[in-house]
């Protein structure tokens, strides 16, 4: 895989983990907030240039709105064309599909968001194009310079070098707009910077570019490649009482549990999770429990947890035992045959915290990817 590709998809996952792990409103029901972008952005690979931003005097902060950014404004575009996120009350969350986005391989990942957003045809796309001001975004309509372009990629040799004015007399953009952002050269320019995002260009001085091996297959111009044998995923670092250190070969939906309980803390050189006393208590107000818990950690690390650990949650649990309060979730089937056949399935069984009737039962709040990926779901 192309590592420009890798860093796109890591950034869509820590956006992901992000919003499962917290309770984020969007503004207007869609946009992020200032504060969750200078949250959001130190947990990116490639993280936006922001520029810093004085206090006003009545104590507000100033800052970038996300339509404002370049990177975090794309990621969230992408998660939403291809229906990984969405309100859920009044919060952004994870879609069951994005669950389903981090069972599948590297290239499958990126095939999906490539093909939402520049692969598909209909309204809404275009809709969500406009609502977040991608490149173009006043051309009427839009995406249509896509289709002549991508039509480009898939005739042109793969080492054949085009030039950013060549492209220019190929596919002219009609504009009536003078801002510098919204002229022909600036537009295909960020477009471009999309395609390098996911590899599927490769950009030379920001002047011409040429077709990736990871590009041929992205378009159908060659045959996906195979599923890389995945190696062993190796466990997590437990280090310092509290910290969990990720290796490169890590199953993202441990840590897309993990985010549950933890603090991301660091993503470079190497991902760094921090326990956190709110973050384990409010799982346990969710309907997780300790033993629970202290499992998953001790799967995730393929030994025991040190008895200074153990006695450390053990210690956040008891401080909610006189009085809790807990938000379930809950899983009813129309029939009582649904239900057993789902529970024949032994991850989803590990899900399931009290059983209510032989049609419904509660779900600790982080079900397993069995679940999601069930075919009766």
């Amino acid at each position: 895989m192309d590592l420009a590709s890798l860093d796109l998809m890591t950034d869509v996952f820590s956006f992901l983990s992000l919003l499962h792990s917290n309770d984020i409103a969007p503004r207007r029901k869609r946009f992020l907030s200032p504060t969750t972008i200078n949250h959001l952005n130190p947990l990116l690979i490639v993280p936006e240039k922001i520029p810093f931003a004085p206090r006003y005097r009545k104590g507000g902060k100033r800052g970038l709105t996300e339509r404002e950014t370049a990177r975090i404004r794309f990621i969230h575009f992408l998660c939403e064309a291809a229906h990984l996120v969405a309100l859920t009350g009044r919060f952004l969350k994870p879609t069951p599909r994005a669950a389903r986005w981090l069972a599948v391989s590297d290239f499958e990942r990126t095939q999906i968001l490539f093909d939402a957003a520049f692969l598909s045809s209909h309204r809404r796309l275009d809709d969500l194009w406009r609502a977040y001001r991608l490149p173009g975004f006043r051309l009427d309509p839009y995406p249509h310079i896509l289709a002549p372009f991508l039509d480009l990629l898939r005739t042109i040799p793969q080492h054949q070098t085009v030039k950013l004015a060549t492209l220019l007399k190929m596919i002219p953009l009609d504009v009536f707009d003078d801002t510098p952002e919204n002229q022909p050269a600036m537009i295909w320019r960020n477009v471009l910077c999309y395609l390098s995002w996911f590899g599927v260009i490769a950009w030379r001085e920001h002047s011409s570019f040429r077709l990736t091996d990871l590009g041929m297959a992205l378009l159908g111009r060659r045959a996906a490649p195979r599923p890389a044998r995945s190696p062993l995923a190796s466990p997590l670092q437990l280090t310092n009482g509290l910290d969990l250190i990720a290796p490169p070969a890590v199953n993202l939906t441990t840590l897309y549990q993990l985010a549950d309980y933890t603090e991301l803390i660091s993503v470079r050189p190497r991902r760094v999770y921090r326990l956190d006393r709110v973050r384990v208590q409010r799982a346990l107000e969710r309907g997780d429990t300790f033993a629970h818990l202290v499992r998953f950690l001790e799967d995730a690390t393929n030994d025991a947890l040190p008895r200074a650990l153990t006695e450390t949650l053990r210690g956040w649990a008891q401080e909610l035992d006189r009085v809790t309060i807990r938000r379930l979730t809950l899983l009813e089937t129309r029939d009582r045959a649904t239900m057993e056949q789902l529970t024949r399935v032994r991850g989803i069984r590990a899900c399931i915290r009290r059983t209510l009737s032989p049609r419904a039962v509660t779900l600790c709040h982080n079900p397993t990817m069995h679940l999601f990926n069930h075919p009766t779901i």
